[in-house]
Order: C-alpha cells, then sequence, then structure tokens
C-alpha cells in the first residue's frame, strides 16, 4: 500500500503491485473492496486520486515516474 485516507464510511487507498497502481475503495464495515480502479503510479496522481487528506504508506517513499 502506498497511501490511504478515509472517505466518509469508507477507506479509500492505493496499492502498487509491480508498476501498475490501483485505487481501492475499502467499505469499513463490511471489510471489503467495494470498487477498484487504475491510477498512474506518481505521487501527484495518487494524491489527486484519494481526493482526502493522504497518509504515505512509508515516510520518505518515492514512487516511480516522479
Amino acid at each position: 500500500m502506498l497511501c490511504q485516507g478515509k472517505a466518509g464510511d469508507d477507506i479509500v487507498r492505493v496499492v502498487q503491485s509491480g508498476r501498475q497502481c490501483v485505487k481501492e475503495t475499502v467499505s469499513i464495515f463490511r471489510g471489503s473492496v467495494e470498487k477498484s480502479e487504475p491510477v498512474r503510479c506518481e505521487r501527484t496522481a495518487i494524491a489527486n486520486a484519494l481526493h482526502v487528506g493522504w497518509i504515505p504508506a512509508f515516510a520518505g517513499m518515492t514512487v516511480e515516474g516522479d
């Protein structure tokens, strides 16, 4: 996981698998992924994808393409 944030009753996170990044919307009540969509693996694109205050998973993280 690269980063995550809270949006209403959901957690929105961006995960990276290899060279692909995916924005996931996770229901905090069901504990399951409700929606998944690809996003660019760039820090600004990830922050824009969340549209909420985001928390980097690792301090000083770097993302390919920055």
